[in-house]
């Protein structure tokens, strides 16, 4: 009996799907300069509930116009893992992390449930319709999770933001985040294996801004076309977040019945100037930190070791 109630109480708590958002201290730096991004793991973006062990950090990447650079200064700073680099180039750079997949026995009742609560009702009913749901009463569900966002490094220099990581689920701008203010929309291709991934639902939001006090609106559930593309009304000004899951049979080897793939992506979006453009390429950005209560975004000093 002991068991059964372990294992109730194990499947609940895999219900609870934490994301993992990379969030510069500043979206741009000089070159030459020290880059810190945090690597935030929690349900409210962007807040971190708890910091990802280093060891599981199988790729950690800045990618430019120019070639791409292994990040290898990876420590952990309170709820937050941190992730420092020195850009030399002048251009735009993807920084990118990729966790090694966990996996984990839940039920057969959980999992449909956790599908559903991640926006992923068309996929289960396409599923039952295949009979592929596992007869038993319990399965192996393997996930693992993409991150990317993207940072100035200088002004005016190359552009990266169509780069793409190779990354089983990514999301890839199709046009450049930078220089884009609210009120704008950010056309996104969401690929799968490299290609556009149709008819998936994907969230997208804004963080709390504490300085003006004015909370996190609700997120935005919106849908891939046939071409994999999904279209952002950038509602305002700050720092937003796009994310999906996709999950399909095992495909990344033996070891599990079902794989899930979360992938993010992180920018920061500038307000309209008087001459009707936005900081990004060309403006500096002031610093961001995120307040210690978790209720959203403050401008001030990078964090610290």
């Amino acid at each position: 009996m002991a068991c059964t109630v372990a294992f109730s109480v194990f499947s609940g708590a895999a219900l609870l799907a934490h994301e993992f958002w990379l969030v510069p201290d500043a979206f741009q730096v000089t070159a030459g300069g020290m880059m810190r991004v945090r690597g935030q793991n929690g349900m409210k973006f962007p807040v971190s509930e708890s910091a990802v062990a280093v060891e599981r950090i199988v790729d950690a990447r800045l990618i430019s116009a120019d070639g791409e650079a292994k990040l290898t200064d990876l420590s952990k700073l309170g709820t937050s893992l941190v992730i420092r680099g020195t850009p030399r180039r002048v251009g735009q750079h993807i920084v990118a992390v990729r966790l090694a997949p966990q996996t984990v026995r839940v039920t057969t009742a959980n999992f449909r449930m956790t599908l559903e609560t991640e926006g992923a009702p068309e996929v289960v009913a396409q599923y039952e319709r295949e009979g592929r749901f596992s007869k038993s009463d319990s399965l192996t569900r393997r996930h693992a999770k993409y991150a990317k966002t993207i940072v100035e490094v200088g002004e005016r220099g190359a552009r990266a933001f169509s780069l793409t990581t190779g990354y089983p689920l990514e999301f890839v701008p199709l046009s450049d985040p930078a220089v884009l203010a609210a009120g704008d929309t950010l056309a996104i291709r969401l690929l799968y294996a490299g290609r556009g991934l149709p008819s998936v639902h994907v969230r997208a939001g804004v963080a709390a801004d504490s300085l003006s006090g004015a909370p996190a609106p609700e997120d935005l559930v919106l849908k891939t076309n046939a071409d994999g593309i999904v279209r952002v009304p950038l509602e305002r000004a700050g720092l937003w977040n796009v994310r999906t899951i996709h999950v399909v049979p095992a495909d990344m080897g033996p070891g599990a019945d079902w794989d899930m793939h979360f992938t993010t992506l992180v920018f920061r979006v500038g307000v309209v100037d008087g001459a009707g453009s936005s900081p990004g390429a060309s403006g500096a950005m002031a610093p961001v930190s995120l307040t210690a209560s978790g209720r959203g975004l403050v401008q001030g000093p990078p964090v610290s070791r």
